[in-house]
């Protein structure tokens, strides 16, 4: 799969403060049940408040706007990092190497034992 600037993914980050990602996307925004970033996040803070029906939701950030004619929320701005039952979603734009600028070095191995 071709990464494009376009791609997002969710930082997750648990309680005891493990963490792991999920995606990728193709976009941060859009519509309800499309298959966004944000709508990965509101299916999963569905399930954390049916399993804990008092967890209160935190938001740390919340931007969530629509900018253009972008009906599949290809052009929405959303800069989102909330927080419910002691789990933290953050959505992340996700950049292909290429315009990231990962260079290539050269790195050359050391023996493992020493002889003394």
């Amino acid at each position: 799969m071709e990464l494009s600037e376009n791609h997002y993914y969710v930082h997750v980050t648990t309680e005891g403060c493990a963490s792991y990602d999920v995606g990728p996307f193709d976009v941060s925004g859009g519509p309800r049940f499309s298959d966004g970033a944000i709508d990965w996040i509101y299916k999963q803070i569905g399930l954390l408040k049916s399993k804990y029906p008092n967890a209160e939701l935190i938001k740390h950030k919340w931007d969530y706007r629509n900018s253009g004619s972008g009906f599949l929320g290809e052009e929405a701005v959303v800069d989102i990092n909330v927080e419910i039952a002691g789990f933290t979603f953050e959505i992340v734009p996700l950049k292909s190497p290429s315009s990231s600028r990962v260079i290539d070095e050269l790195i050359e191995s050391e023996p493992t034992v020493q002889s003394i």
